[in-house]
């Protein structure tokens, strides 16, 4: 994921080890690990780790916070930021609503709450949510609008699986989703509830920067920002990710920068007609 900046970029590094100090001291060096260590000397035990919400995230969470802080750094300044799911932790980190410490402290309690959910999945199919949400049996919900025609479907693993051989019947291309868990749907109702308590004595502050916002894709408001249990709704509720790209669509000169380790998040917004680059941090 980050091993070859966090090698080579001093500043990058020095970012990453600030984050990784206010994670427990075993989470830490399994991050540490899972995000950027030689993978020819780490590659299977990085997987391994990888595949564990608890570690996933904070990894996720810390190696794009340095990378963005890295180029906020350099002089970078964006007109906005967007995220999707954990991505919206980052991105209300950089903008100021939570701290650092509190951000971090809400990915690796959410993360755990995550893991420890009831198992589920979760497929994409190539559907409007408009038509996907049709065709949905009962106990399925709709998890995540990622484009005009992507849209996630999550629930118990039984019944994604019956689900999709119905997709297949109706010849609806579709993809399962990596992950054990049925995220942003009401199977982490429980989740939710779990954090509402801890998330009762937060301090949020209104961005400074332009939020887009994963509930309902528009602009966030001071008022949404400053409340701190609108993350426990985030955790259940849909990822309302092409409502967001069309916003951005309709900005004259428009490009969506992805930060991150993939390239996902770029080609949704170019199917949505944006035009976007993605930035690995094997790029810089």
């Amino acid at each position: 994921m980050g091993h070859a900046i966090y090698a080579a970029e001093p500043a990058f590094r020095a970012l990453a080890d600030a984050c990784l100090a206010l994670l427990p001291a075993e989470l830490a060096a399994q991050v540490r690990l899972a995000a950027f260590a030689d993978p020819a000397e780490a590659g299977a035990e990085a997987e391994a780790l990888l595949a564990r919400t608890e570690v996933a995230q904070p990894a996720l969470f810390v190696h794009q916070y340095a990378l963005a802080r890295l180029l906020l750094d350099w002089g970078l300044r964006p007109a906005g930021l967007l995220g999707h799911s954990l991505g919206e932790i980052v991105a209300a980190a950089l903008a100021g609503v939570l701290t650092p410490p509190d951000a971090i402290q809400l990915v690796v309690r959410r993360a755990r709450l995550m893991q420890d959910s009831a198992e589920g999945a979760m497929l994409q199919a190539e559907l409007p949510a408009a038509e996907l949400a049709a065709l949905l049996p009962d106990g399925l919900a709709i998890a995540a609008c990622n484009g005009p025609a992507l849209t996630v479907a999550a629930g118990p693993v039984a019944q994604v699986e019956a689900f999709a051989a119905q997709l297949d019947a109706r010849g609806v291309a579709w993809q399962r989703l990596r992950g054990r868990h049925a995220f942003h749907s009401p199977a982490m109702a429980p989740a939710a509830a779990a954090l509402r308590p801890w998330l009762a004595t937060l301090t949020a502050h209104p961005p400074q920067w332009p939020l887009l916002s994963n509930l309902d894709g528009g602009w966030m408001s001071d008022a949404e920002a400053v409340d701190p249990q609108r993350w426990a709704r985030q955790l259940c509720a849909p990822v309302q990710f092409a409502p967001a790209l069309a916003e951005l669509a309709g900005r004259p000169g428009a490009l969506l920068l992805e930060i991150g380790a993939g390239t996902t998040l770029a080609a949704f917004a170019r199917q949505a007609g944006l035009a976007a680059l993605s930035l690995p941090a094997a790029a810089i």
